[in-house]
């Protein structure tokens, strides 16, 4: 079997009714900057409605042709990933063999220099769709799984602002809903002032007194805190018992993130979805800096290299969000090494939009996806316009 052609098709709808809204951002590593971090809120362009309660979407699904006539499709992305694959990848790709997911990864992951590797985790995920396809099961069986009998998603809030009135009323539906745990992010840093550590923690203080002591919180601050704050944070943030701390310092900051930990007296430290190859976490691992690795949601092959990495130092794994690919990855592994699945809630449908297979979270958790391959098709009732995108 060869690959024949790699090809880019965009899709266009209508989202039409609302959903989603978008009142908040989280913090990025430039807010410590005063000016800079107070900027005015501007919603995501696309995520706005129009008058009417509708709104337009566009997605590019990248496709992987095979001379034996089984294609592979990974999830969707940018018109600009699509273009560094066309012309840095493809040229390279035509005639290998896609069953050779472990061969071509390693060609993939150097042809890339090791960085930037988005562009080469689409073709990796669609080289494992068709490796699923070819012998009718799902990927995550191809993986060594299913390492659970469903999935358990933690409430990614991402998008909605944190603030008392958000706690009280999302916060308790995420509740009623099914979620077991919920992530929120922490909305002040040194560039809003002496008294922002005092805010963090009246809000965190109150997501823990409103959804009770058996609902697991985390905290993602985004690379937005200095060491000194994060410290002092993470210090003061015990008696709130968080499942974990996410990002606390810029995701190089190796020595700020073990003070960081050890600051924690106990409760767990996560990172960083900056990251996305199996030697960058080995050097936060051997600093023993985080509990939690956070590997963004990169290539179905390289995220199974960091879960080995995971398993042998004795940690756990939360994959940065991502949509059907990652759902495999996930299901694969036991829950004592990947225990969730990371839903944002705000996202979620929005993202799956033209799936036609669907995995919503139902009373707190996702079935496990169905094959063969990724199990992702396209539903045509919600494509008004399909375009070959050509470069």
């Amino acid at each position: 079997m060869k690959i024949t052609d790699i090809r880019y098709i965009r899709v266009e709808g209508t989202v039409d009714r609302p959903i989603g809204i978008d009142d908040g951002r989280g913090l990025v590593p430039a807010d410590n900057d005063p000016a800079f971090a107070a900027r005015p809120f501007k919603p995501l362009p696309w995520a706005v409605d129009g008058p009417d309660g509708t709104r337009p979407i566009a997605n590019t699904f990248v496709v992987v042709e095979t001379d034996e006539g089984i294609s592979g499709t990974a999830t969707q992305t940018l018109r600009e990933t699509c273009e560094f694959i066309e012309r840095r990848l493809k040229p390279w790709m035509i005639g290998r063999d896609p069953r050779k997911t472990e061969e071509n990864w390693d060609f993939l992951f150097r042809l890339c220099g090791g960085r930037r590797l988005g562009p080469a985790s689409l073709l990796d995920s669609a080289m494992w769709d068709i490796r699923g396809k070819i012998d009718g099961v799902p990927v995550y069986e191809l993986l060594g799984g299913p390492g659970k009998d469903r999935i358990r998603p933690y409430a990614g809030t991402a998008g909605r602002r944190f603030s008392l009135e958000n706690v009280r009323t999302l916060g308790v539906e995420l509740v009623e809903a099914g979620f077991s745990a919920q992530k929120w992010y922490p909305p002040y840093c040194p560039g809003h002032g002496a008294d922002s550590r005092e805010k963090n923690l009246e809000l965190m203080r109150a997501l823990r007194k409103t959804v009770g002591e058996d609902v697991e919180i985390m905290f993602d601050a985004h690379q937005g805190w200095t060491r000194e704050y994060a410290v002092e944070m993470a210090e003061r943030m015990r008696p709130i018992r968080p499942r974990w701390l996410e990002e606390p310092v810029m995701c190089d900051d190796i020595a700020g993130y073990k003070a960081v930990r050890d600051a924690a007296g106990g409760f767990p430290i996560a990172g960083s979805e900056a990251y996305s190859n199996r030697w960058q976490f080995e050097s936060m691992l051997r600093a023993d800096a985080v509990d939690v690795l956070q590997p963004e949601a990169g290539g179905i092959t390289e995220l199974m290299r960091v879960a080995k990495l995971t398993a042998d130092h004795g940690k756990q794994m939360a994959v940065h969000c991502g949509y059907t690919p990652i759902l495999h990855v996930v299901a694969a592994l036991p829950e004592s090494i990947c225990p969730y699945y990371e839903y944002l809630v705000n996202w979620h449908e929005y993202g799956e939009w033209f799936y036609r297979e669907k995995h919503p979270a139902v009373d707190g958790w996702i079935e496990l996806p169905e094959g063969p391959g990724l199990g992702l098709t396209l539903d045509d009732n919600r494509i008004e316009r399909r375009v070959e995108v050509t470069f």
